[in-house]
């Protein structure tokens, strides 16, 4: 059976390989998930390798892993994009320390809940069967600069953080889109950081928070450079809390953020 999913690199590794890699990580007490959210990886891993990657979106996820009523709506309940982005911040620390050598690395992207697999470089594996391959843009040409996307809301509000998710995965599709290279956590770690800038001459923070004012919800951004630690740019804007932001807002203010963003790095 071939992968139906994404592979990093030009090596993919088997099927195989990518369930005992989720077996170990379900059983790791090093892995810092709750047992619904390893449930939640499983589910998407398991549908993935299966070649069942249509149903790997938001809506079969609240339904099948999170118990939601077939009138689960994914844009007013945001706890699939919400327990998503834990899952991806657990993975980065994972790897990042007690699984940096494991022979398998599994992740979930930004901006989907598919995953991707890749073979560790510190522990090659032999190559499976053909598997189909993809992978992010990327710039092509001279160096260009990476991206470390952090969401700073504070997840006690709950109506907050969910308008920083959508923001984030806003901004997170608009720089793929423009071929850079985007990491995502919400937790720094030198291993992390230094990983972003190895891999890059030019590696900026990009940090999004949403906070409750009276009446209002300010959305604020800041670039640093992370060689440097400069704040080369930081902005607020304030929009009256009437209920869920428009897409035409969420997306204009992503617009307006990456703009600036690739105009100040680049």
């Amino acid at each position: 059976m071939s992968v139906q999913s994404f592979a990093m690199g030009d090596e993919a590794p088997s099927a195989q390989a990518i369930r005992q890699q989720l077996d170990k990580l379900c059983a790791s007490g090093s892995l810092k998930l709750s047992e619904r959210n390893r449930r939640f990886l499983a589910f998407v891993v398991n549908e993935a390798l299966e070649g069942r990657g249509e149903r790997i979106k938001a809506y079969t996820i609240g339904v099948d892993v999170f118990g939601r009523g077939s009138d689960f709506d994914p844009a007013t309940d945001p706890i699939v994009r919400i327990e998503a982005t834990r899952i991806r911040t657990a993975l980065a620390l994972y790897y990042d320390g007690p699984g940096a050598s494991d022979p398998v690395h599994i992740m979930i992207p930004p901006g989907s809940y598919a995953p991707i697999f890749r073979i560790s470089k510190a522990a090659p594996l032999p190559v499976a069967a053909p598997v189909p391959i993809a992978s992010f843009a990327s710039c092509t040409g001279p160096p260009h600069p990476s991206f470390f996307i952090a969401h700073r809301s504070d997840p006690a509000d709950r109506c907050a953080a969910s308008r920083g998710e959508l923001l984030v995965c806003a901004v997170v599709r608009r720089l793929t889109a423009s071929g850079c290279d985007v990491y995502m956590t919400s937790a720094s770690s030198d291993g992390i950081l230094k990983q972003l800038m190895d891999a890059s001459r030019s590696a900026y923070a990009v940090e999004i928070a949403v906070h409750t004012l009276a009446g209002a919800k300010r959305y604020d951004w800041r670039l640093t450079d992370l060689w440097s630690r400069r704040v080369g740019w930081s902005e607020a804007s304030d929009h009256a809390d009437a209920g869920h932001p428009s897409a035409e807002t969420i997306d204009g203010l992503a617009c307006q953020i990456v703009d600036r963003v690739l105009c100040v790095a680049r």
